[in-house]
């Protein structure tokens, strides 16, 4: 979860922008980058596969 600032994820014509308050999920494996465009705060929650 974004709690401030913004991100670009993913990579070429697929890449989302998301802000303050918005969920992502980045499935394990996926290809493209995580690029913060200003100071950004997240909050990260791996969990494991059962």
């Amino acid at each position: 979860m974004v709690l401030s600032g913004a991100l670009r994820v993913g990579a070429g014509s697929d890449a989302v922008t998301v802000g303050a308050g918005d969920f992502v999920h980045v499935p394990e494996q996926a290809p493209g980058v995580v690029e913060a465009l200003e100071d950004t705060t997240v909050v990260c929650v791996s969990v494991s596969a059962h």
